[in-house]
């Protein structure tokens, strides 16, 4: 019994802060901010699968998808980085499932194909050229602060 109690007791101070809360929020705010930091168009995908398709790559994204609406806070603050902001936006919608923001459409009848999700719009070729509009990426930006209920902290957007 004095075992069980023991481990109990390690277990509750491993978990908590200075304060006796939890201080799994500090970490996993951290963490989830270091994983947007390595966002970049490396993490989207533009492939044909029968049809043209555009999704996510790679172990950042993939991360904070596994993370869910904890990392809202971080991925909503990058969404007005032209580098970060695509990875960002299907990283939400994964995520949060809002059809205002993510049903996509795609016009493949002249080069670039122009993809449009929500608010947020852009070419085969923005990749490339990082042409993404500062107004559009801040009205996308403003449409998921619309759409979600963060979990997190929300003093970066």
């Amino acid at each position: 019994m004095r075992t069980k109690l023991a481990i109990v007791v390690l277990l509750l101070l491993a978990t908590s802060g200075a304060n006796g809360q939890p201080n799994s929020r500090p970490d996993s705010r951290a963490a989830a901010r270091d994983l947007v930091m390595r966002l970049s168009w490396d993490s989207v995908v533009e492939e044909c699968r029968y049809f043209w398709w555009v999704g996510l790559t790679g172990k950042p994204a993939e991360q904070l998808v596994a993370y869910g609406r904890d990392a809202t806070g971080e991925l909503i603050a990058a969404l007005d980085q032209p580098n970060r902001a695509v990875a960002a936006h299907l990283i939400l919608c994964e995520i949060w499932n809002a059809p205002e923001n993510c049903t996509g459409t795609i016009d493949d009848t002249q080069l670039p194909f122009t993809y449009r999700f929500g608010q947020l719009s852009f070419t085969s070729e923005s990749r490339a050229k990082n042409t993404l509009s500062p107004a559009m990426l801040r009205e996308n930006q403003e449409a998921w602060k619309r759409t979600v209920q963060p979990t997190g902290p929300t003093e970066n957007w």
